[in-house]
């Protein structure tokens, strides 16, 4: 008989054991069997028993402002229980770290667990001797959770970029302003408001600056001024006849434009006693519209002229030189191109015409010329310095006046 090495059993004759199929040794199964006393029968091995682990169940949380920890369920022995670290409400999210793996024992024949070492539970009972690896919906110890697709992805709040804000230009905002003006003041800044608004609109559109839409208003505003200037000083005569048309006073364009600044300046006039620098001459205008021509300013009662005063400024003064003086061969273009040569645009305005209806010449107390006669002069008043520089066009003779204060 063999004995098997594995269980102890005894074979008659054979290669494997008859109780658990092990191979026998050649030696006693080539050996005549030997009556030996037959061992005490054995108990066949059976699987070892596995040390029982506590299973940690999860627990859920309680409603409330915070979750309850996860306690053991009761267990053979005490172990302690590490606890799991809930993940707070607003994550601080770090950069996961790879966990350190240790190496892995032999695994058992399936059913029998490796001696040692717990054996691997079943999904959900969490592995023996080590804390269970939680649910995704419980996060991974020391990882931050992994949402469910849908929940969104909570970062940590950082503080936001801005961006630079862009400049406003500031001759767009100039021009602008100059061309809204330009609407009140007939059009006076209109030029210059143009052109700061060309050039803030080019600037502007080459930094990226913000403003370039004032800026074209402002070129359009001023723009339109500009020519609506230009077309009215051009049909100034047109714009006169309709006036006078309509008016049906025969009022010049001249009188409409200037009719205030006109009285102005004859009524200073009328009451400055004026000396000829020249001759020494002086002139009085008094009530009526008289005047006293004396040859000599120092002596006021003797050799001195008499009658009344006509003053006349503007077109209306070449109107009437060209229409009821037409004797002396003066018209209203030599006049103008004068005017444009010396004097510019202002010059209309300062042209002015005296005319001296004389009636008596007393000498000692007598008139010596009992007639009538006009005498008329032509030239310039200059308000800034309260004088006039006129011709005689009788004689051509030059006379400068100016006020007696200014005289003496």
């Amino acid at each position: 008989m063999s004995v098997c090495p594995n269980c102890g059993a005894s074979n008659n004759i054979g290669n494997f054991c008859e109780s658990c199929g092990a191979p026998l040794p050649l030696e006693q199964s080539a050996r005549p069997a030997q009556l030996q006393p037959a061992p005490a029968p054995q108990p066949a091995p059976g699987p070892q028993p596995i040390p029982v682990q506590p299973v940690y169940e999860q627990l859920q949380p309680a409603p409330g402002p915070q979750a309850a920890q996860y306690q053991p369920a009761p267990a053979p022995q005490p172990v302690p229980v590490q606890p799991v670290y809930q993940q707070s409400e607003q994550l601080v999210y770090h950069q996961p770290t790879e966990p350190v793996y240790q190496p892995q024992p032999a695994y058992a024949q399936p059913g029998q667990g490796y001696q040692g070492q717990p054996a691997y539970q079943q999904p959900g009972q969490g592995y023996q001797g080590q804390p269970a690896y939680p649910q995704p919906s419980q996060g991974y110890q020391g990882q931050p959770i992994y949402q469910q697709p849908g929940q969104g992805y909570q970062p940590q709040p950082y503080a936001p970029t801005l961006a630079p804000k862009k400049a406003t230009n500031g001759a767009c905002i100039a021009g602008f302003i100059l061309g809204l003006v330009g609407i009140f003041t007939f059009g006076i800044p209109s030029f210059i408001g143009f052109i700061v608004s060309t050039i803030g609109v080019i600037v502007a559109s080459v930094k990226k600056q913000k403003g370039k839409v004032l800026g074209i208003i402002g070129m359009v505003l001023s723009l339109l001024m500009v020519v609506g200037v230009i077309l009215f000083f051009a049909n100034a005569d047109k714009i006169s006849e309709a006036l006078s048309d309509a008016s049906g006073e025969g009022q010049s364009f001249e009188e409409w434009l200037f009719d205030d600044s006109y009285d102005g300046k004859i009524e200073i006039i009328s009451e400055t006693e004026w000396i000829d620098k020249n001759s020494g001459a002086g002139m009085l205008f008094e009530a009526n519209d008289n005047f006293k021509y004396y040859k000599n300013h120092n002596d006021l009662t003797n050799n001195y002229y008499t009658g009344t005063y006509e003053i006349y400024f503007g077109y209306e003064a070449m109107d009437i030189l060209e229409t009821k003086y037409s004797q002396y061969g003066v018209t209203s273009d030599s006049i103008c191109d004068e005017i444009d040569n010396e004097r510019g645009l202002s010059g209309v305005s300062e042209f002015m015409i005296l005319v001296l209806h004389n009636d008596g010449c007393w000498v000692d107390g007598e008139n010596t010329i009992d007639l009538k006669w006009d005498k008329v002069y032509m030239g310039y008043y200059d308000d800034n310095r309260n004088n006039m520089d006129l011709t005689c066009l009788d004689d051509n003779k030059n006379y400068a006046f100016v006020s007696w204060d200014d005289f003496n």
